[in-house]
């Protein structure tokens, strides 16, 4: 019994290696952080049309975010209130449209999971990449924000805003369960959308709810690794940028494991849901 389950792990194993699953997780990972950049720039640029200020927005940067990461935000800051109004949404759109190949790269990933072949045309395919690479950017940056620096950011604003001390106490300790919520709704729509093939959500939810529990003690791991080892902030932005590397190329390789489970027992729980 014992051998059956090795076998079968090293089968599983042996599956995601042949069709390059770290390897397209890889690629997606790189396109998603060029991502990250045209979205800052999008919030930001958009918060120069409000009453907010530079210096404002540097303060509340210098308050909230920890000191390892401010330079590469302010420095992005200044950049945008130092350029032409005109100038940064041509920047967005092209940047964004370029960096969507990371979402594609996932959809390759996820074919090659299920062994089916891209028929869909590519102007349709980059589109729908440029549209989910906003929604990936979304979900990853609050994700790493709640996860990784909940605690911090839970403790400045408890110094400093007392009144919603209790509130936020509330929301970081159940920051895991809402995480989860979340990241199962978001990967059942990234297996069902993504790949060019009819599926059901129910057949994707026991691998939308494993990569949702993965990610997410993942995310819980390191933030006790920043929040305890106090290493981490001596290397300063250099370190924050090799982390930020690292934990989303894991997150993109939970994606294209968990759909392989999902491969692996989809027909049994369709044959299931008929009974």
């Amino acid at each position: 019994m014992v051998w059956k389950y090795i076998n079968n792990i090293k089968k599983f194993s042996n599956s995601l290696r042949d069709k390059k699953c770290d390897a397209f997780a890889a690629q997606a990972a790189f396109f998603l952080i060029l991502s990250f950049i045209p979205f800052i720039i999008l919030l930001s640029s958009l918060i120069q049309y409000t009453p907010v200020t530079q210096q404002n927005l540097i303060s509340g940067i210098t308050e909230v975010f920890p000191e390892y990461i401010q330079p590469i935000i302010i420095s992005i800051v200044d950049e945008i209130y130092n350029k032409s109004r005109g100038v940064i949404p041509i920047t967005i759109i092209a940047s964004i449209w370029s960096s969507a190949k990371g979402v594609q790269y996932i959809s390759n990933g996820l074919n090659a999971v299920y062994e089916i072949e891209e028929t869909r045309s590519w102007l349709f395919l980059r589109v729908r990449a440029a549209f989910y690479t906003i929604l990936f950017v979304i979900v990853l940056i609050l994700s790493f924000i709640l996860l990784i620096f909940g605690n911090h950011i839970q403790l400045i604003l408890s110094q400093h805003f007392e009144f919603v001390s209790e509130v936020t106490k509330i929301i970081i300790s159940l920051r895991a369960v809402i995480a989860i919520v979340v990241y199962v709704l978001f990967f059942n729509v990234v297996y069902k959308v993504l790949p060019n093939r009819n599926t059901t959500f129910l057949s994707q939810f026991p691998g939308a709810l494993l990569a949702a529990l993965l990610w997410s003690g993942f995310s819980f791991g390191l933030s006790i690794y920043i929040d305890y080892f106090n290493g981490f902030s001596m290397y300063g932005s250099l370190m924050t940028i090799v982390l930020v590397m690292l934990w989303l190329y894991v997150c993109m390789y939970i994606i294209l494991i968990c759909a392989q489970l999902n491969k692996a027992f989809e027909k049994k729980i369709l044959n299931l849901s008929k009974k």
